[in-house]
């Protein structure tokens, strides 16, 4: 994986832009997805994936892991 990019489904996906830089380059915000995370005890902890770094909704929708931007 080079960087400055992510693999999804085999697929190239570029980077995501903070979301300040886009208001500062007059974008406006169309929808915002937020998440609860394991570690932030608002999910079922028994159920818990091993790596905490990935959520439970990762694997809804296709991602191997979380990256927190």
């Amino acid at each position: 994986m080079r960087k400055g990019s992510r693999e999804f489904r085999g697929r190239r996906q570029p980077r995501g832009q903070p979301v300040g830089a886009l208001l500062c380059e007059g974008a406006a915000v169309a929808e915002v997805m937020t998440e609860s995370y394991v570690r932030d005890g608002a999910q079922d902890p028994d159920r818990a994936p091993a790596d905490r770094a990935v959520s439970r909704t990762d694997p809804c929708l296709g991602w191997e892991r979380t990256v927190r931007v």
